[in-house]
């Protein structure tokens, strides 16, 4: 590191240790003299939190540097990488965009192909791991496994109703059920 960094560090390191050591001395109350009151006491003056917090929000603001500050030390970080440090993480980056497109134009591949995206989640998975070019791959996999390629999705409604079917009643059970149907030995049939 150069001397400026290190000072810049040592000024931060500082910085923060003021801001924790002035934080954690208070507890929320302060004494308050109030005017109002007899001469020789005190009355402690209590704060919410989030007065509290303003106060605790104020103090680490005056304390850190300023944005325009933070700035100017990225800018100098920045300047001081090396040309090979850019080059490669340019291309990182360019590598990491490059899989994630080619992982999108496979997964758009196999859903124009009619699979669900829960099916296609799993194909795209074991397609990858085959050997060889994709499109080729997928085609094998799908003949393999016609069952990804079934448009047809059966979907039962329910009206909320119970269907059964009723056998009509003799006038003999009817009568019976009438007559005993609310004594506890009787079974209806």
């Amino acid at each position: 590191m150069t001397k400026k960094n290190e000072e810049i560090d040592k000024d931060l390191e500082t910085k923060k240790e003021d801001i924790v050591n002035e934080g954690a001395g208070t507890k929320g109350t302060q004494p308050d003299v109030a005017k109002d009151t007899k001469e020789g006491e005190q009355v402690e003056k209590t704060y919410t939190p989030t007065e509290y917090q303003d106060g605790i929000n104020k103090a680490i603001a005056s304390k850190l540097p300023s944005k325009e500050r933070m700035q100017k030390l990225k800018d100098f970080e920045d300047s001081q990488k090396t040309e090979a440090e850019k080059q490669d993480q340019q291309r990182k980056e360019h590598e990491g965009l490059k899989t994630k497109s080619t992982l999108l134009e496979r997964e758009n591949k196999i859903l124009k192909r009619g699979l669900t995206e829960e099916d296609a989640d799993y194909v795209l998975y074991k397609v990858g791991k085959l050997e060889g070019e994709f499109d080729d791959n997928l085609n094998t996999y799908l003949e393999a496994n016609p069952k990804f390629l079934s448009k047809e999705t059966t979907k039962t409604t329910t009206t909320g109703y119970k269907q059964t079917s009723v056998t009509p009643k003799s006038d003999k059970e009817s009568y019976l059920d009438d007559k005993y149907g609310k004594s506890a030995y009787y079974k209806k049939k």
